[in-house]
């Protein structure tokens, strides 16, 4: 089976490029949630309490704060639902968050904030004793040497806030999330030696991530060494075709510190946590995010992982609202929008998600991420004419296209290929393999398709497998390697991975036509109409309808794989 190549709905700005995340903290878990505490409902309230619960699982944040505020305001003993209102005015951005997190003092999160608001008021002395009183373990011990720091550096005292940190990074696992804030505040106090300490902080972190490439560049840029603070974000970006766009925006603002006071620099750690957090759970990350907001409230790094962490709670509406939030004076302004695309897109909505990519175009004409975003808007219509003009001004944006750039073949390929021009198609898919020889998504495409030219079937089960060493547990990729296994005659072979295929993807009617087809090629008729009749329930295509109804209809009582192999038209690569 072929697949599409797939863009990430959020960019990771914060994971290094090489693909190693950021170290997580031992013994670090996520703070207790309302997601895994549940109040001992008081009677009289259930109905409401329901309807809160709606309301936070539908995404509708201002509703459920509202709800729990209610229920912890009739019930003001009952610290669980007042955590929950907390909680919940805190993810919906509420003022009320505040006067819940006064009466919860055992909660860490509620006194991160209390500690927040003392520092954004101007009180570092009780933002430092709220942070001071923080639980020796868990979120609070991880983070506690970070919001200290930063109200020494508030307080002037730079020393202590770098002897703290220094002792923390030799002592926890996180050596690399403290380097990086003792950077942040030499750099602040005006020292000269926050250059070696931004070297350290990548050297600590395993590589460079967008975010921590952008406090680098932005300090050779104040240091008046501009070339190499373009060369560093160009060799960063130029490994994502996803965020190469932002390039000439975080230039322009190299100029400014990326954290310009010790409040920026509170919301720093939390953003740094929450990506630490993403992975394991994203409700206590997107509460971290959030304090981070609360302190800096257009923060575009933080927005986008907001909006990601919403995705990956299946709450698309949200995510896209978060990004309303962003300014157009962030240098991260123009990947904000492509992701805003990509949300309306996904939501059904393209004729604004095209608006937008069409605006980000014009605002940025030497990128060709627009063009590509557009072009698959086009492809995905299938107005494949129209995507491959569009890939083409993308392509001709790249004279000397690198490795990361196998994608704009691939998917100038995929659109060629539905105008039935294989030759040319097929030229792009070697070109995007020369440029990355072991992308299993070309390898996979590639392969099938000469499966259902009947073509090169040697060739085409070499690619497959190629492919599927890759990634072994691809359902797609097990699917064309059973159908090139059966064009080849081996019935057995095919039916083992069509199986494979079919338990991973039981309500994909081509995998489950597919595995009909090796059943009828194996003597085992009965089995292979079982196949046909459900995969006919699953709403294939056309083409596939029509072959399934036939084989119901026509087919023998065993059928030879000699006979499943139907000629494609020329010059295409027809679905089977």
């Amino acid at each position: 089976m072929r697949g599409a190549r797939t863009l990430a709905a959020g960019l990771a700005l914060l994971l290094p490029v090489s693909g190693r995340a950021v170290a997580e903290p031992r013994g670090l878990t996520a703070p207790e949630t309302s997601a895994v505490t549940e109040p001992l409902l008081p009677a009289g309230v259930p109905g409401l309490y329901l309807e809160a619960r709606f309301a936070m699982e539908a995404g509708d944040q201002e509703a459920a704060a509202a709800d729990f505020q209610k229920l912890a305001d009739a019930e003001g003993q009952d610290l669980a639902l007042r955590r929950l209102a907390f909680e919940a005015s805190l993810i919906a951005g509420s003022a009320q968050a505040t006067r819940f997190a006064a009466g919860l003092p055992d909660d860490v999160l509620a006194q991160l904030l209390v500690g927040d608001q003392r520092a954004a008021a101007g009180d570092w002395a009780g933002a430092r004793a709220t942070f001071d009183a923080l639980p020796g373990n868990g979120l609070g011990q991880v983070l506690q040497p970070i919001l200290l720091a930063w109200c020494y550096a508030a307080a002037g005292q730079a020393d202590a806030a770098l002897a703290l940190l220094r002792t923390a990074a030799g002592a926890q696992h996180a050596g690399g999330l403290y380097a990086m804030h003792a950077a942040l505040v030499a750099d602040y106090a005006g020292r000269a030696d926050a250059g070696g300490l931004y070297e350290q902080a990548a050297a600590r972190a395993g590589g460079l991530n967008l975010r921590l490439a952008q406090m680098l560049a932005s300090w050779q840029a104040r240091q008046g060494h501009q070339m190499q603070a373009e060369q560093l974000l160009e060799r960063l970006l130029g490994g994502s075709r996803d965020l190469a766009i932002a390039a000439p925006d975080l230039l322009a603002a190299a100029a400014r510190r990326p954290v310009a006071s010790p409040v920026d620099g509170l919301a720093e750690g939390y953003l740094q946590m929450a990506v630490a957090l993403q992975q394991q759970s994203p409700q206590p990350a997107l509460l971290l995010v959030r304090l981070a907001l609360a302190l800096r409230p257009h923060f575009g790094a933080a927005l986008l992982l907001a909006s990601e962490l919403e995705s990956q709670m299946h709450r698309p509406q949200l995510a896209l609202k978060v990004l309303d939030e962003a300014v157009a004076d962030d240098p991260l302004h123009a990947v904000v929008d492509m992701q805003r695309a990509n949300l309306l897109a996904a939501l059904g909505r393209p004729d604004q998600a095209r608006q937008v990519l069409q605006a980000v175009a014009a605002s940025h004409p030497a990128s060709p991420e627009p063009l590509v975003a557009l072009g698959d808007l086009n492809r995905q219509a299938n107005h494949d004419e129209q995507a491959v003009g569009l890939y083409d001004r993308a392509i001709a944006l790249v004279p000397t296209p690198v490795a990361s750039d196998w994608g704009l073949f691939f998917d100038r390929a995929i659109a060629l290929d539905g105008l039935h021009r294989w030759p040319a198609a097929e030229a792009d898919l070697r070109r995007a393999l020369a440029l990355s020889p072991d992308e299993p998504t070309v390898l996979n495409y590639l392969g099938y398709s000469y499966a259902v030219q009947n073509r090169e079937l040697a060739q085409a089960q070499a690619l497959i497998e190629r492919a599927l060493a890759h990634q072994p547990d691809d359902g797609a990729i097990m699917d064309s390697l059973g159908w090139v296994l059966l064009r080849r005659g081996d019935a057995s072979g095919a039916v083992h991975w069509l199986e494979r295929a079919s338990a991973m993807g039981p309500s994909d009617p081509t995998v489950t036509g597919h595995l009909g087809d090796a059943y009828a090629a194996a003597g085992r008729p009965v089995e292979a109409r079982q196949q046909w009749q459900r995969a006919l329930l699953l709403h294939p295509d056309a083409e596939d309808r029509a072959h399934f109804e036939a084989e119901l209809v026509h087919g023998s009582p065993s059928v030879s794989a000699a006979s499943l192999v139907r000629p494609a038209p020329t010059g295409a690569a027809a679905t089977p």
